[in-house]
């Protein structure tokens, strides 16, 4: 048997992906900025009448096909959750973005907690996405002016590692349907 210690070291992966210490990094003056939450599109009534078209027509065929009267009122309830989501404004949100972390309104968020992160295209502003290290967390999105964009990238980059990234099918489908 070989008496040999391991040659190896545990690092977490929680741990932020560079060291703090730089010069550049910690004389950086904090960067604020405020920004809606979400990207929203002006919806027409015919958007709302298709809704209600369209609910109703996929509860009758859910009662058609399962004969089941809670499968139809679970289909409207649905809708009617949609349609009144789409109705709602977004907040303005004031974000700051500092020394190893962002904080969005009160919540604070370390960067060392996520993977990667990635400017994506959005129209006329862009949002920043946020990779988490934990598995089933979402993205965390915030959208910056253009103004803004390159200094805030620029400070992002020097605590994470820039991933590109596009909008997938099912975001690509939402601003499609104006949702």
């Amino acid at each position: 048997m070989n008496d040999d210690k391991a040659q190896w070291e545990y690092k977490s992966d929680t741990e932020a992906p560079n060291s703090y210490s730089d010069n550049n990094v910690s004389n950086q003056d904090p960067i604020s900025w405020t920004a809606s939450e979400y990207i929203t599109s002006q919806k027409p009534n015919s958007w709302y009448f298709l809704l209600v078209l369209g609910s109703v027509v996929a509860a009758g065929i859910g009662f058609l096909v399962t004969e089941d009267l809670i499968t139809a009122v679970a289909v409207l309830v649905v809708a009617f959750a949609a349609g009144f989501f789409a109705t709602r404004n977004p907040s303005s949100k004031k974000y700051v973005l500092e020394k190893g972390s962002l904080r969005v309104d009160d919540k604070k968020y370390n960067l060392g907690a996520f993977k990667s992160f990635s400017v994506v295209e959005e129209g006329a502003i862009d949002s920043i996405w946020f990779k988490p290290l934990a598995r089933f967390q979402p993205f965390l999105v915030v959208y910056v002016s253009p103004e803004d964009e390159k200094k805030i990238v620029d400070m992002i980059s020097q605590y994470l590692p820039f991933e590109p990234r596009e909008l997938d099918a099912i975001d690509r489908l939402s601003k499609r349907l104006h949702f």
